[in-house]
């Protein structure tokens, strides 16, 4: 007597989970549809990152979340020797800088704009540091390396905390960047290095050496925010090229890429939802 209700029962399940699976189906077809009319081939990417962000980067296109369909090769240098060559057109499609002025400098050059975007805020460090040590410390020290304020914006933010310490020439030494500066302090050249924390973690995690960890990290208050902003290079790309941008930037801001950030030295963007990209507001066609 249950047999026939049993097989109706079944079937209406049946019926009901087919439905979902149809329309799961559906979703995920549409959803590929879109992809597909955003790059509908595998794109190469040109990406200019500032030194501090490079590793990290990398470390970001290994997530399983990164776009699979983008080609990205990195050039990684300082944002200010970076800058000069995107002004003078190195064929970048996105600048990544250790600030907010260089970008900010380019979308006014650009004659159809991007906004910047924030992706990072950098964290500054003293190295090396034994437990315990007060900021009095490097007073004493004969020589502090950070890299070049005038080609880094860790190394302004560097330099106005030195400032605030009352520490100047000629016991500041200048790298090129902060893997430069870092370097002076890891061989042994200068006493310590005002450096990006980043650098530290990745020391630690390739050789599982016991003194990167032994750094001080330097309160917010004591210098000035280093605001990481990243744009888009228009010039003359096809809409194809520019959705690829799209994609990587919008993977970059992503809750996923920016969880993993605050794991890497850095403070993540609190609010790192962009969803579609409407945030870089395209104004194609505006001439300015």
């Amino acid at each position: 007597m249950f047999k026939p209700v049993m097989a109706f029962a079944l079937v209406s399940v049946l019926t009901v989970f087919g439905a979902i699976f149809a329309e799961s189906a559906a979703c995920a077809k549409e959803n590929a549809t879109k992809a597909d009319k955003r790059i509908k081939t595998e794109i190469s990417l040109t990406v200019a990152v500032a030194s501090n962000f490079f590793v990290p980067l990398q470390h970001l296109l290994e997530l399983p979340s990164a776009p699979k369909e983008l080609n990205v090769k990195l050039v990684v240098g300082s944002s200010g020797s970076l800058y000069a060559q995107a002004i003078h057109g190195a064929p970048f499609d996105i600048f990544l800088a250790a600030d907010k002025d260089r970008p900010q400098s380019l979308a006014k050059k650009q004659s159809n704009r991007a906004v910047p975007f924030t992706y990072a805020y950098g964290r500054l460090v003293i190295y090396p540091a034994e437990q315990g040590m007060r900021l009095a410390k490097l007073n004493e020290a004969k020589r502090v390396a950070i890299a070049n304020p005038k080609l880094a914006p860790y190394g302004q933010s560097a330099h106005a905390f030195l400032a605030k310490q009352n520490i100047s020439e000629p016991k500041i030494v200048y790298g090129n960047n902060v893997s430069h500066a870092f370097q002076f302090a890891d061989t042994g050249n200068v006493d310590f290095s005002i450096t990006a924390e980043s650098l530290l973690i990745h020391a630690f995690a390739i050789s599982k050496k016991q003194k990167y960890r032994r750094y001080l990290s330097l309160p917010a208050n004591t210098y000035p925010q280093i605001e990481q902003q990243g744009i888009i290079l228009i010039g003359n790309k096809r809409d194809a090229h520019l959705s690829a941008a799209e994609v990587f930037v919008d993977f970059l801001l992503s809750g996923a890429a920016q969880s993993r950030l605050s794991t890497l030295g850095y403070e993540p963007v609190s609010s790192s939802v962009p969803g579609k990209l409407g945030l870089l507001n395209f104004m194609v066609g505006n001439k300015n």
